[in-house]
């Protein structure tokens, strides 16, 4: 934009904003100088390349301040959204995303979680009695491709008989599952190719006890980890759910929970079984035998009620 000295007149050449910007905006002043007759000339123009740089600048701001401040504002807006969407999803969903706060990106997303569940998760077992066990992964977001864990029993009281690979999710075993009674450890490590699995009860593995003694046992899962199928071996297991067993030692010759030894299991064996609370003196009161009565004898009891 040029400034006529003399004249009063506002010239306006459009042209790139560029190094070349006077050169630009002189020559459109050149072809349509014609136009405004003998209101200016050459002569006129007291500008140097300079200031038409200055001038052009300047009135183009002005002109479109409105403009620019709108944009800026909507700038902020969308970065504003971008940032509630990472917060709340977990993933950008707009074109512009600026994260304020990297660490959170490393927060727990339950929806693409991975959990190894041990089913069943409570069972009543008797002595002598076997049991099988399922190790069950859940990952009903996130695809992934390789699974290795660790199970622990404890040896005193029961023992693994066999280990089932039929119907696994992993087709590619690294390490077999393998078992010892002596350590009270069942191992394995394997994986699927891409695209990997995804779903809520996938089966990796098969377990199958004998009770051995009668008591509570804990079978946990131990150094595990799920690798998302992701190219990056990103850990995705966030819980472990192990099985909770009650073992139970029937007594020789009677219907377990029939204390008083009269063929029925009723009230008579109920009041036995209050009356040795705690330590008990009668010791077939104790019917898990795990040295005290408490309400397990009492479960015990209820779930063989007027058996003959």
């Amino acid at each position: 934009m040029i400034e006529v000295s003399g004249s009063g007149y506002w010239v306006i050449g459009v042209s790139k904003i560029n190094k070349k910007a006077s050169h630009g905006a002189l020559s459109y002043l050149s072809r349509y100088s014609g136009h405004f007759g003998t209101y200016f000339s050459w002569r006129d123009i007291g500008l140097s390349a300079h200031r038409v740089n200055l001038c052009y600048y300047r009135i183009a701001i002005k002109r479109y301040r409105k403009y620019i401040l709108f944009l800026a504002i909507l700038l902020l807006v969308l970065s504003g959204v971008a940032v509630m969407s990472k917060v709340r999803y977990g993933t950008p969903r707009y074109l512009f995303s600026f994260i304020l706060n990297p660490s959170r990106q490393n927060l727990p997303n339950k929806q693409t979680a991975a959990v190894l569940i041990l089913t069943p998760q409570t069972e009543k077992v008797y002595v002598g009695e076997t049991l099988s066990a399922t190790l069950i992964l859940d990952t009903p977001d996130k695809p992934v491709n390789v699974i290795e864990a660790r199970i622990v029993f404890p040896t005193d009281k029961m023992e693994v008989i066999s280990l089932s690979k039929v119907d696994s999710i992993i087709n590619l075993w690294v390490e077999e599952p393998v078992y010892s009674n002596a350590t009270g450890t069942i191992t394995f490590s394997g994986g699927l190719p891409t695209p990997g699995f995804r779903g809520r009860t996938g089966k990796l593995l098969t377990i199958t006890f004998k009770v051995k003694d009668a008591g509570e046992a804990l079978i946990n899962i131990e150094n595990a980890a799920v690798l998302a199928n992701d190219g990056l071996g990103t850990d995705v297991l966030v819980e472990t759910q192990p099985a909770k067993l009650l073992l139970i030692k029937p007594l020789a010759g009677k219907e377990f929970g029939d204390i008083d030894g009269d063929g029925r299991i009723d009230l008579i064996d109920a009041s036995i079984l209050i009356t040795n609370w705690g330590t008990p003196q009668n010791t077939r009161a104790d019917l898990n035998n795990d040295g005290k009565v408490n309400s397990k004898d009492i479960s015990i009891l209820f779930a063989n009620w007027t058996r003959k």
